[in-house]
């Protein structure tokens, strides 16, 4: 090889918490190692892996000739916020100060207790977990939940997008799906994700229902302890478009200590002959 350039977006990573997390050092050994650095990193980690990482990318640093890093950061809206040019020496520390920026910038769920999350699609065009870990508040890793935040009692996912090709790595992270959901997935995939990282909780099928209206109905009556004629309920398109959320008429006190802006009017779940949310 000549020269590399290195390029990634840095922005908070699904399964670990670190001073080192998603960005250009993992570029380096994950992005760069394929297979075997991916298999590596997470096999003897030993529950650090943003050290690992650090430790490795710097050492690359040092042994391949690497022009310049360009780091990219998004705002919510999935835009490019920040773009940044760094030589190969101050990535490091760069990156750190990066990976704060993007945590400022991450999109959120408004609120911190949800009964059930409806999540029309996951898929590995999504996050690479499918559902970001973040956003849901749930990682399922060896490690356990680090945040749960916020904390959602059922996850039901309706379907797998079709640029997924098949992959559901994450599909673990729901409670229920559907039964259309199942019918896509390429387990050889999925299973190579999870076997690579070691997080097999994250394969895991969920409880499967033949409709939507089922499961929607099946996943409420599941949850103990909550109102079922006011139950608080929100409804994604995914975990990465986040601009318009659906919500229940439980959420009407946070909505108005939050002070967020609504739009529309209240409706009932309508769905096809065949059960499909509409």
């Amino acid at each position: 090889m000549d020269k590399i350039i290195v390029l990634n977006r840095v922005k908070p990573h699904t399964s670990f918490r670190g001073e080192i997390e998603s960005g250009l050092l993992k570029m380096l050994t994950i992005g760069l190692g394929g297979p075997i650095g991916a298999k590596y990193i997470h096999q003897n980690s030993e529950g650090n892996m943003s050290s690992l990482i650090k430790d490795v990318g710097l050492y690359i640093i040092k042994t391949i000739p690497i022009i310049f890093g360009v780091a990219i950061v998004e705002n919510p809206y999935k835009e490019a916020y920040k773009i940044e040019v760094i030589p190969p020496e101050n990535i490091f520390e760069r990156e750190k100060i990066l990976l704060k920026v993007a945590q400022e910038n991450m999109p959120r769920l408004p609120f911190e207790n949800i009964d059930l999350l409806i999540c029309n699609e996951m898929g590995k065009c999504y996050s690479g977990t499918g559902m970001d870990t973040n956003i849901i508040g749930r990682m399922r890793t060896n490690n356990g939940n680090y945040n749960n935040k916020p904390f959602i009692k059922r996850i039901l996912v309706l379907d797998l997008a079709e640029a997924s090709q098949g992959n559901a790595n994450g599909v673990g992270l729901a409670d229920f799906v559907t039964k259309k959901l199942v019918d896509k997935i390429d387990f050889y995939s999925t299973y190579l994700n999870c076997l690579t990282t070691g997080f097999l909780q994250r394969a895991m099928i969920p409880i499967i229902m033949n409709t939507d209206k089922e499961a929607i109905f099946t996943a409420l009556e599941s949850i103990q302890g909550i109102s079922h004629n006011n139950p608080k309920v929100v409804r994604i398109k995914n975990t990465l478009d986040l601009e318009d959320i659906w919500i229940s008429k439980g959420f009407l006190k946070e909505i108005q200590e939050l002070g967020l802006e609504m739009e529309g009017s209240w409706q009932s779940l309508s769905f096809a002959k065949n059960g499909t949310l509409l």
